[in-house]
C-alpha cells in the first residue's frame, strides 16, 4: 500500500475522475477510490474532509485544467485567429486527459450536473467560458458568424467524446476537418 505521505490529493482526484469516467456518480466513493489506489480509505481523511469535499476539488480542477489551462496553453504561442483555432483543437483531442478518465469524463461531469446543482451551475459557467473563448477566435479569423461557428465546434467535441467512448475514436480527424469546413465556408459566404 502507498503511505497517504507518498500520495497527493492530485493522486484522488485523478483516480477520482477514472472513476466518475467509467462508473458514473455513484463510482465517487472514497473506498471504491481507495481500492482502486491500493491505499487504506484513512488515506482519503487526509486530504479531504468528505466525498463533497473531493467532489468540489475535481470541479475546481476540471474547470482550471480543462478551460483555464487549455485557453493559457493556445495563447501561449500567440498566432492570428485559425492557427489558435487549430492548435485548440489539438489540444482538445490529445489524450492528455487519460490519467483523469479520457474522452468519457466530460459526458460522465455533464451527467453528474443533471443532478448536482454546483457541477450543474460549474459546467454552465465553463460552457460560457468556453464559448467565449472560441467565439472570439472565430471573430479573430474574421468569421461572420463567430458564435455560430463557437457552438458547432464546441458541439461537434462533445459529440465526439461520445463517440470515442464507443470506441470510434477519430476525434483529432473530425474535429479538424469541422474546423476547415466552418474557416472554408465562412470564406465563400
Amino acid at each position: 500500500m502507498v503511505s497517504k505521505e507518498k500520495l497527493s490529493a492530485e493522486s484522488w482526484i485523478r483516480a477520482a475522475f477514472r472513476a466518475l469516467a467509467s462508473d458514473g456518480v455513484q463510482g465517487i466513493k472514497a473506498e471504491r477510490i481507495a481500492r482502486s489506489l491500493a491505499v487504506s480509505k484513512g488515506s482519503f481523511y487526509w486530504h479531504f474532509k468528505d466525498i463533497h469535499d473531493l467532489s468540489r476539488a475535481m470541479i475546481t480542477h476540471w474547470q482550471e485544467a480543462a478551460t483555464t489551462g487549455v485557453i493559457t496553453a493556445v495563447e501561449a504561442e500567440g498566432g492570428d485567429g485559425p492557427t489558435r483555432l487549430r492548435r485548440l483543437t489539438t489540444i482538445m483531442t490529445a489524450d492528455l486527459d487519460q490519467p483523469y478518465g479520457g474522452p468519457g469524463v466530460e459526458p460522465a461531469i455533464r451527467e453528474w450536473a443533471r443532478a448536482t446543482p454546483f457541477v450543474g451551475k460549474a459546467v454552465a459557467q465553463t460552457d460560457g467560458t468556453r464559448l467565449d473563448y472560441v467565439t472570439g477566435l472565430f471573430r479573430d479569423a474574421g468569421h461572420k458568424d463567430s458564435a455560430q461557428a463557437a457552438r458547432i465546434l464546441y458541439a461537434t467535441s462533445m459529440g465526439l467524446n461520445l463517440l470515442a467512448q464507443a470506441g470510434r475514436d477519430s476525434r483529432a480527424a473530425d474535429l479538424s476537418a469541422i474546423l476547415d469546413v466552418l474557416l472554408r465556408n465562412d470564406r465563400q459566404g
